[in-house]
């Protein structure tokens, strides 16, 4: 009987990691940039001062990412998600009622490491353990849903932030993280499949990708330097994503403009993280993150040299393909270039590398703009970054076979 992706113990893990996604990403970092305008206009500071909670809270995510590896397991991995759950509720508390910035910084970093414990590496790693059969579907669907959270809570939030206060929608979004976190609590899956006496989806194919993957596995230092610089560049152009509502409202635009703006990048957040694992089963993982640095630069085209609502709602539409090249993308890249058996290994430095860029990235733009009053830097930062990715993913392929991630 053929087995179905959607159904029993699958169905649970794919449930279960979707839910960290959105609560990791969706909420603590794709939401994040909705909450800059009204916290520095309460505490009298510049959107700099602000950004930083968000670069404070992803170095704090890259720090518990690069512990997972060695944290989780069979009997602890369980635990680690209810200690993350805490960390996170208790945080985002605390910001609720902070009366001074350093408070919220405090908060943040502690809210950054539990989100850390529940990131894209612990997805990435229960994906690895339960599916070998539609690998790079299942990993594209799962980072998808950090933008589709993100995409329906920036406006809410951003509602609520006028309707109530900034203070109230952080209470509010304590109930969305439950919501998200609930069915990797509950819901009954283990670390390995095997413990469950079933096989992960795909094990008949098990042999061959072990195989491929010592193929696979690249000795050269020079593509991972690469992949570290597709990773950081990457992340560093989605940074300014955040800044989308500052933006619209920097050149005469609504604050309702902004959020759409937000919400829209999240959207193309979505379609390219799916569109990346489908492009890289066609095409090649290389040619489908070339077409997506090609639309990154575009997008940055669109948002800077034209001030037209209906360019610069397309423009923040494709600027979200700089999550496919961040998420999956770099995902997929490590995968084709190391293989599984480097996967484990590289893996989770690049995602700490990624984690750390867009946070440094976020306030950085912020300081710029408090700086110059214009993103002109940032957006032309921006297109080099573009340029950056689409050579470092050239010369990582370099010499060899062409071959789906």
């Amino acid at each position: 009987m053929k087995e179905n992706l959607f159904s029993g113990m699958y169905r649970n893990v794919l449930i279960a990691m979707c839910g960290l996604s959105c609560c990791a990403y969706g909420i603590i970092a794709n939401s994040g940039g909705v909450f800059f305008t009204p916290i520095a206009e309460t505490f009298g500071v510049g959107k700099g001062a602000v950004s930083l909670t968000l670069t404070i809270s992803g170095i704090a995510t890259a720090v518990g990412g690069l512990l997972v590896p060695k944290i989780l397991k069979e009997s602890s991995w369980r635990k680690i998600i209810l200690i993350a759950s805490v960390l996170i509720l208790i945080s985002t508390l605390a910001m609720a009622y902070a009366d001074a910035l350093w408070i919220l910084y405090l908060a943040n970093g502690i809210r950054g490491f539990g989100a850390g414990l529940i990131s894209y590496v612990t997805i990435s790693i229960f994906i690895n353990q339960w599916f070998y059969a539609k690998h790079g579907f299942v990993t594209s669907l799962t980072m998808s849903f950090s933008g589709i959270s993100g995409a329906l809570l920036s406006p809410i939030f951003t509602g609520l932030i006028q309707s109530l206060g900034w203070r109230s929608t952080y209470l509010i979004s304590m109930i969305f993280i439950v919501l998200f976190l609930l069915p990797a609590i509950i819901l009954p899956f283990s670390f390995h499949p095997e413990s469950l006496q079933i096989k992960a989806y795909g094990a008949e194919i098990k042999k061959g990708t072990a195989v491929s993957a010592e193929e696979n596995n690249d000795p050269h230092l020079l593509p991972f330097l690469l992949l570290c610089l597709v990773s950081i560049a990457s992340n560093s152009y989605v940074g300014i994503v955040q800044h989308l509502p500052s933006y619209a409202i920097a050149i005469g635009n609504t604050a309702e403009a902004g959020a759409l703006m937000l919400s829209l990048a999240l959207i193309g957040n979505i379609v390219s993280k799916l569109l990346a694992g489908t492009l890289a089963d066609i095409i090649g993982t290389k040619n489908a993150l070339w077409i997506l640095s090609v639309i990154c630069l575009f997008a940055i085209l669109l948002l800077f040299c034209t001030q037209n609502i209906l360019f610069l709602y397309l423009g923040a539409l494709l600027m979200g393909c700089g999550y496919g090249i961040g998420a999956v993308g770099i995902t997929l890249m490590t995968k084709s270039l190391f293989g599984l058996t480097g996967f484990v290994r590289i893996y989770p430095i690049v995602s700490f590398l990624a984690s750390i860029s867009f946070s440094a990235a976020t306030a950085l733009i912020g300081w710029l703009f408090d700086l110059t009053g214009s993103y002109l830097i940032s957006f032309e930062i921006g297109a080099v970054l573009c340029a950056l990715i689409f050579l470092a993913i050239a010369l990582a392929y370099q010499g060899q076979k062409k071959q789906k991630a």
